[in-house]
């Protein structure tokens, strides 16, 4: 009896192998591919403030912006300090200022319909003074540049507001601006 020795197929031992293999390509890529995509949704919502996490907590708050009201002056005529003295400025300007807090103060009313506050008065007047200062003491040459009336502009609100800390001046407003020379 002759005996036949039994070679193992080479074929069948890589058929389990390969199955295995087959069967791992797409559970790792679609692992792989569902924790991108997780990821991506993840870094999408903290970074848009949509998830709760130590970015999302932090609040600001932005401040409210103090109300302001106009303040229209009368026009305002000053000699330059050009060389001659023959330049001038004609301007009216308009203040836009914070408005005072209400108080026991503004509650109260002038006794007679023609009687002002004296203290409105008296801030007009020391408004009015700086304003005069600051502009006679302009040049037509510094008026007339590019940036001349911007220059002009932070220069009285430096100056108002270090005179009437309380007035707040926020910004000015030109309505009229005239230089002769």
């Amino acid at each position: 009896m002759a005996t036949t020795a039994t070679v193992p197929n080479e074929k069948a031992a890589a058929a389990p192998a390969a199955h295995k293999t087959n069967i791992l390509v797409p559970i790792l890529s679609s692992l792989l591919a569902s924790g991108l995509v997780g990821g991506g949704v993840i870094f999408f919502l903290m970074h848009s403030g949509k998830l709760g996490g130590a970015q999302a907590q932090v609040v600001m708050v932005a401040a409210k912006p103090e109300p302001t009201i106009p303040v229209t002056l009368e026009p305002f005529l000053v000699n330059l300090a050009d060389a001659g003295g023959h330049s001038y400025l004609r301007t009216t300007l308009v203040l836009k200022v914070t408005a005072p807090a209400a108080d026991k103060k503004s509650d109260k009313k002038p006794e007679a319909k023609g009687e002002a506050d004296p203290e409105a008065a008296q801030q007009k007047a020391e408004m009015r003074d700086t304003i005069l200062t600051v502009l006679s003491n302009q040049s037509a040459d510094a008026l007339l540049a590019v940036d001349g009336k911007e220059a002009l502009k932070k220069t009285l609100i430096d100056s108002l507001n270090k005179v009437d800390p309380e007035l707040k001046v926020k910004e000015i407003y030109f309505t009229e601006f005239l230089v002769q020379r």
